[in-house]
């Protein structure tokens, strides 16, 4: 969990370095790059996840 609040904060201090010209949108955009970075990393960990899963079962198959 701590990770994942420190990959936002990454990402919305990366934001606003990019975005450093005033909008009136900023918030909202910035809040829709949270949103999307958050489920491509929830995304990604359990793609990650269940390859390791997946590569742990073919290894108990080769061993049994």
């Amino acid at each position: 969990m701590l990770v994942l609040f420190i990959y936002l904060f990454l990402s919305l201090v990366l934001i606003i370095l990019i975005e450093s010209s005033y909008d009136e949108l900023i918030i909202v955009r910035i809040f829709f790059y949270l949103f999307i970075y958050y489920f491509g990393y929830v995304f990604t960990l359990k793609k990650i996840f269940n390859l390791i899963r997946r590569v742990c079962c073919c290894f108990e198959f080769i061993y049994y």
